[in-house]
């Protein structure tokens, strides 16, 4: 879906081997973590 939305942005969160396709280049976010510590993190400063 990403690739065919230009205002799109793929993001990847793994722990052992984030990536993104290479027709994403620049468009793409990519975390190196444990995706339920990430959530947690995003969560708790959404709650201020």
């Amino acid at each position: 879906m990403a690739i065919e939305n230009s205002d799109a942005t793929f993001a990847s969160i793994n722990l052992d081997n984030p990536s993104y396709p290479e027709v994403l280049e620049g468009r793409a976010i990519v975390i190196n973590h444990d995706i339920d510590e990430v959530i947690r993190k995003l969560l708790a400063e959404q709650k201020g």
